[in-house]
């Protein structure tokens, strides 16, 4: 067995696995943002609550929200890659924090098999001339 073969994180050859296998699945996940810090403090703070006595989620906009990442949904099989590109505060790094679970979705949900290696630092990955 060569190093290569030894530092696999497979027990068993690559070609065995399947390549229809879904990694990842996204389905209509969405993420609301406030542009008010007091607004934001005050409904997370209801949100809380409402979480905790069993009510359901507040999916509709209130006053001075905004939706960051909206509806978005895709599967990943193994072997496939996914590139996001778009402008600035087009929800790129919001959708990748959803997917490392930094952040939670306001809805929808997000099934993953294995993990994904962050890009999320800033630069990270990121052209400046495109």
């Amino acid at each position: 067995m060569n190093n290569q073969e030894e530092n696999s994180a497979f027990s068993f050859p690559p070609s065995a696995l399947p390549k229809d296998e879904v990694l990842v699945r996204v389905e209509g996940v969405s993420k609301k943002f406030c542009k008010s810090l007091k607004r934001s403090l005050l409904y997370g703070a209801k949100d809380v609550w409402t979480e905790l006595s069993g009510g359901g989620k507040h999916d509709e906009l209130r006053e001075g929200e905004f939706w960051a990442v909206k509806d978005i949904s895709f599967e990943l099989k193994r072997g496939e890659c996914l590139g996001l590109i778009g402008h600035n505060g087009a929800g790129k790094s919001t959708l990748l924090k959803m997917l490392n679970e930094l952040i939670k979705p306001d809805q929808g949900r997000i099934e993953m098999r294995g993990r994904i290696g962050a890009l999320i630092e800033l630069g990270a990955g990121f052209n400046p001339i495109l």
